[in-house]
Protein backbone atom coordinates (compact mmCIF):
# COMPACT_ATOMS: atom_id res chain seq x y z
CA UNK A 1 0.00 0.00 0.00
CA UNK A 2 1.39 3.44 -0.88
CA UNK A 3 -0.33 6.58 1.25
CA UNK A 4 0.85 9.66 -0.80
CA UNK A 5 0.78 13.07 1.37
CA UNK A 6 2.68 16.01 1.45
CA UNK A 7 5.07 17.32 4.00
CA UNK A 8 5.54 20.94 5.23
CA UNK A 9 9.35 22.05 5.23
CA UNK A 10 11.64 24.77 6.18
CA UNK A 11 12.61 26.74 3.36
CA UNK A 12 16.59 26.81 4.10
CA UNK A 13 16.82 30.64 2.20
CA UNK A 14 14.14 32.65 3.74
CA UNK A 15 12.83 30.84 6.32
CA UNK A 16 9.12 30.32 4.50
CA UNK A 17 8.04 27.01 4.37
CA UNK A 18 7.10 24.70 1.46
CA UNK A 19 5.93 20.65 0.79
CA UNK A 20 8.45 17.65 0.36
CA UNK A 21 7.29 14.22 0.58
CA UNK A 22 8.34 11.70 3.24
CA UNK A 23 8.12 8.37 3.15
CA UNK A 24 8.62 5.08 5.46
CA UNK A 25 6.56 1.48 5.59
CA UNK A 26 3.70 0.23 7.10
CA UNK A 27 3.91 -1.94 9.93
CA UNK A 28 1.79 -4.74 8.31
CA UNK A 29 3.15 -4.08 4.71
CA UNK A 30 7.24 -3.82 5.43
CA UNK A 31 7.74 -3.75 1.72
CA UNK A 32 5.75 -1.18 0.92
CA UNK A 33 6.36 2.35 1.04
CA UNK A 34 4.72 4.53 2.86
CA UNK A 35 4.33 8.83 2.22
CA UNK A 36 3.93 10.56 5.45
CA UNK A 37 3.30 14.00 7.08
CA UNK A 38 6.82 15.13 8.79
CA UNK A 39 8.05 18.42 9.50
CA UNK A 40 11.44 18.20 7.89
CA UNK A 41 13.76 20.98 10.40
CA UNK A 42 16.45 21.88 7.75
CA UNK A 43 18.36 24.26 10.16
CA UNK A 44 18.42 21.07 12.79
CA UNK A 45 21.94 19.46 13.23
CA UNK A 46 22.46 16.16 12.15
CA UNK A 47 23.57 15.19 15.95
CA UNK A 48 19.88 15.78 16.78
CA UNK A 49 17.81 14.18 14.10
CA UNK A 50 14.74 11.52 14.93
CA UNK A 51 14.99 8.22 13.26
CA UNK A 52 11.59 6.77 14.46
CA UNK A 53 10.06 6.55 10.79
CA UNK A 54 13.35 4.27 10.92
CA UNK A 55 12.38 1.80 13.69
CA UNK A 56 11.37 -1.53 12.55
CA UNK A 57 12.40 -1.43 9.27
CA UNK A 58 14.32 -4.83 8.31
CA UNK A 59 15.81 -4.23 4.78
CA UNK A 60 16.03 -1.31 2.12
CA UNK A 61 15.60 -1.62 -1.18
CA UNK A 62 18.95 -1.77 -2.72
CA UNK A 63 18.21 0.64 -5.57
CA UNK A 64 17.98 3.70 -3.38
CA UNK A 65 20.50 2.73 -0.90
CA UNK A 66 23.35 2.65 -4.01
CA UNK A 67 21.84 6.02 -4.95
CA UNK A 68 23.18 7.52 -1.64
CA UNK A 69 26.56 5.59 -1.66
CA UNK A 70 27.42 6.60 -5.25
CA UNK A 71 27.31 10.14 -4.42
CA UNK A 72 24.48 10.63 -7.17
CA UNK A 73 21.95 12.43 -4.92
CA UNK A 74 22.83 15.66 -6.03
CA UNK A 75 22.62 15.08 -9.86
CA UNK A 76 19.07 12.90 -9.25
CA UNK A 77 17.55 15.78 -6.99
CA UNK A 78 18.97 18.45 -9.35
CA UNK A 79 17.22 16.72 -12.61
CA UNK A 80 13.73 16.51 -10.47
CA UNK A 81 13.16 19.57 -8.59
CA UNK A 82 14.12 21.31 -11.71
CA UNK A 83 11.19 19.46 -13.60
CA UNK A 84 9.10 21.96 -10.98
CA UNK A 85 9.78 25.49 -11.70
CA UNK A 86 7.51 26.92 -9.10
CA UNK A 87 8.80 24.43 -6.14
CA UNK A 88 12.34 25.50 -7.77
CA UNK A 89 12.08 29.32 -8.19
CA UNK A 90 9.98 29.03 -4.86
CA UNK A 91 13.23 27.97 -2.89
CA UNK A 92 15.83 31.15 -4.85
CA UNK A 93 16.40 29.45 -7.57
CA UNK A 94 19.68 27.29 -7.95
CA UNK A 95 21.50 29.14 -4.99
CA UNK A 96 18.37 27.61 -2.71
CA UNK A 97 17.91 24.52 -4.10
CA UNK A 98 21.92 24.01 -3.52
CA UNK A 99 21.47 24.89 0.11
CA UNK A 100 18.95 22.38 0.19
CA UNK A 101 20.27 19.49 -1.26
CA UNK A 102 23.40 20.12 0.68
CA UNK A 103 21.34 19.51 3.74
CA UNK A 104 20.30 16.46 2.26
CA UNK A 105 23.47 15.14 1.12
CA UNK A 106 24.60 15.31 4.50
CA UNK A 107 21.45 13.67 6.29
CA UNK A 108 21.61 10.78 3.77
CA UNK A 109 25.38 10.32 5.03
CA UNK A 110 24.12 9.88 8.56
CA UNK A 111 21.59 7.54 7.03
CA UNK A 112 24.19 5.19 5.52
CA UNK A 113 25.49 5.08 8.77
CA UNK A 114 22.44 4.24 10.15
CA UNK A 115 21.70 1.76 7.94
CA UNK A 116 25.02 0.52 8.86
CA UNK A 117 25.03 0.40 12.47
CA UNK A 118 21.49 -1.43 12.71
CA UNK A 119 22.19 -3.90 10.68
CA UNK A 120 19.48 -3.09 8.03
CA UNK A 121 19.29 -4.89 4.69
CA UNK A 122 20.17 -3.83 1.56
CA UNK A 123 18.11 -6.42 -0.80
CA UNK A 124 18.39 -6.54 -4.43
CA UNK A 125 14.76 -7.26 -6.27
CA UNK A 126 14.88 -8.01 -10.07
CA UNK A 127 11.98 -6.02 -11.43
CA UNK A 128 9.16 -7.55 -13.82
CA UNK A 129 8.88 -7.04 -16.81
CA UNK A 130 5.44 -7.01 -18.37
Amino acid sequence: MCVWSRTTTLNVGTGTTSTWPTLSTEATHPRHLVFTDNKGFFDRNEDNLDFRLLEGIKELPEQAVSVLRSRRLREKLLQSLFLDQTYWESQGGRQGIDKLIDVIERRAKVLLTYINAHGILVTFRERKQY
